[in-house]
């Protein structure tokens, strides 16, 4: 046990007590907006985190290439413009975008993306 909690987990699954809440260093601080591990794609339950990781860790030339993350961008196409900013952000080497909604908001605005049969966003 020296050296630190002897669990040395990140987040409060631990049977020691309570860890604060882990916060990702290239990832917006989110208080009540969207978080990192709130759904993009919700045609593909894909995560703020895992396309902002992916799309560090792959190193990728267009934001399209994202839709190899898991399928996000490919079903209703709703995420396709929160795709193409993490691309840029990582591009140029900035944090995460932040998205200025809570999780409530950006699930309602896409039912309505849905119900309004409005044309597909696309990568172009």
């Amino acid at each position: 046990m020296a050296g630190g909690h002897p669990c040395r987990l990140r987040f409060s699954r631990c049977r020691f007590g309570k860890h604060p809440p882990y916060r990702d260093p290239v990832l917006p601080p989110y208080n009540g907006l969207m978080g990192p591990d709130d759904k993009i794609c919700y045609c593909y339950h894909v995560s703020f985190r895992k396309l902002y990781h992916y799309a560090l860790r792959n190193k990728l030339q267009k934001a399209s290439q994202l839709s190899d993350c898991l399928g996000a961008g490919t079903g209703c196409g709703w995420c396709i413009p929160v795709l193409k900013r993490i691309h840029e952000a990582v591009q140029s080497g900035r944090q995460g975008p932040r998205i200025d909604m809570t999780p409530e908001e950006y699930a309602d605005a896409r039912q309505r993306y849905i119900e309004n049969k409005e044309p597909k966003n696309s990568f172009d």
